[in-house]
Formats: C-alpha cells, structure tokens, sequence
C-alpha cells in the first residue's frame, strides 16, 4: 500500500508521500471530529423538539386568552397536536441516549474510563430526578401503549397585588387509564400515583431534559481532550502539505492507494466539520435548566 496526501483533483500533482501511520492518525481524527459533531447535533435535535413543545404550550395559553376556544373538536385538535410534539421530544431524547452510548463504545470503548462516565452519569440523573425516571416510562408507555396526553387543562389566575392575569395550559395524563392500560413502568407508576390521580407532566418533561443536559456536559467534558488532539492531526498533515505545495490549492484529502493506484481508503480534510461542532457547542453552551427558566403562562 501506498499513502499520500495531496489535492483532491483529477490530473493534480500536488501530492506529497506520506506514511501509513500519518494516514491512520489522520483517520481517527477526522472520524473522531464527525462523531463529536454528530453527537452536538442529536442534542441540538433534542433541544429543537423540546422547544417546538414548550412554544405550542404557550400558542395554546396565547390563544385561549384571546378567542376562549371551547369547543370539542379544536380542543382536541390542540390536545393531539401536543401529544405529538410530545413524543418528538421523548423519542429525540431515547435516540440521543442510545446513540451517544454507540458513539462512547466506537469511540472509546465499552471497558474506557469515558464509557463508565457515561454511565455513571445516566445512573445518577436517573436514580435523583423522578422526571427522568418518568421521561424514561413515558417515552416506552408512548411506543407501546398510548398517547401520553389525556387532558389540557386552561387555566386563568389573577395576581393579587398587580392584578395582572396569567393564561396557561397544563397536559395531563390520568393515572387511571395508564394503570387499566398497561404498559408503564410499575415503579415509576406507584411514584406518580402517589402524587396524584392526574398528572401534570410539564415538570416532569423539563426535569427529564434538565438531566439529559447534565448526561451531555459529561459527554463534552470526555471529549474535550480528544478534540484538540483530533484538530492538531488534521491541522499538522495540511500543514506540512502546503510546506511543499504552498497554500494555493483545492480541497485536500489523505488517500491510500493499492500498487495498482486504486484508491482504498481516504480522508478528507474539511475544517468546517469542527467549526460546525464549535458553532453548536456554543449555541447550547448554557445547557438547559428547564425547570427554572420556561413558562408557559401569557401575562395579561
């Protein structure tokens, strides 16, 4: 086998010889860099989801303070359209942890100091937080049982001293068809039962997403070390490219050919899979804290 890094071109000979272990040290960094970038982006996903569910609360609030809308049929048009959203945000939150553990395992693997991270942090969300635990029940009661929204509920309070008025809605899932339903974790059953017949599900969304954001400042704080690494690979191989070819050239890529010059294996230097990690990574740099800054409540 031969190895080279040079301009992706046909007929281009800006080619510079490499070695078979320049080649795979470029290859573990640039399939790091899009595994780290991937893992930003199902987060980002989640986020989205759950913001799509809080903003359709505060339509609904929005709307009931203008038109009071009562009638059957748009009622549970609204009520549908948030168990839709809903399960959005669970099923986004089921596909952010099963695929970050793949990544840790491909990454790291299952026997790694980061692998144990992981999972010693998705314990302690879920052994601290009932809205994780309910996330959890939720998410698998939604794809194999039912709905998770049974009722929403509009309310109006009055501010004593201001007098201002508050719009909200509150989904509720009844306990009672969940237990003659089937299909919910009993444990998890027996917390909320014990709470009330109906439940509010608002905080128990917001404390699930507040403990995958805990789950996914582990997971940067595991990867930091590898990116800066993963960026000086890339960085030092074109470096030491344009040393030789100068810096007036196309898009550059490391390839491994066979002694036939069929190309085997390649990689492809493309600096903006950082930058879009980077790009996201500070979008959610605050990670959420749901339960402490969203309402859903208009202000009158």
């Amino acid at each position: 086998m031969n190895y080279e890094i040079g301009e992706r071109a046909l007929g281009s000979s800006l080619q510079l010889t490499i070695t078979k272990g320049d080649f795979e040290q470029a290859l573990v960094a640039y399939n790091g860099q899009l595994v780290a970038l991937q893992i930003e982006e199902k987060y980002t996903l989640l986020l989205d989801n759950y913001k799509e569910f809080e903003k359709e609360m505060l339509a609904i609030g929005f709307a009931h303070l203008m038109y009071h809308e009562i009638r059957w049929s748009p009622s549970v048009a609204k009520l549908q359209n948030l168990n839709r959203l809903l399960c959005n945000v669970l099923s986004s939150c089921k596909l952010y942890l099963d695929q970050v553990r793949h990544d840790f395992s491909g990454l790291f693997g299952n026997a790694s100091p980061e692998f144990d991270a992981l999972k010693v942090s998705t314990n302690d969300q879920c052994d601290h937080r009932l809205g994780y635990r309910v996330g959890e029940a939720l998410r698998n009661f939604a794809q194999h049982a039912g709905l998770p929204i049974d009722e929403l509920r509009l309310e109006l309070s009055k501010e004593q001293t201001s007098g201002v008025r508050k719009y909200g809605v509150t989904p509720l899932m009844n306990m009672e068809r969940v237990r003659a339903t089937g299909g919910f974790k009993k444990s998890v059953m027996s917390e909320l039962s014990a709470l009330n017949q109906k439940v509010d599900l608002k905080p128990h969304i917001r404390d699930y997403v507040d403990g995958l954001s805990a789950v996914h400042r582990t997971v940067r704080t595991q990867i930091a070390s590898k990116l800066c690494a993963w960026e000086a690979a890339l960085a030092g191989a074109l470096e030491n490219f344009e040393k030789q070819n100068g810096t007036d050239h196309g898009a550059v890529w490391l390839c491994e050919r066979d002694n036939d010059g069929k190309v085997i294996r390649y990689v492809p230097i493309v600096p903006e899979v950082e930058d879009r990690r980077r790009e996201l990574a500070a979008k959610t740099a605050r990670l959420l804290v749901a339960g402490s800054i969203v309402t859903s409540e208009v202000w009158r």
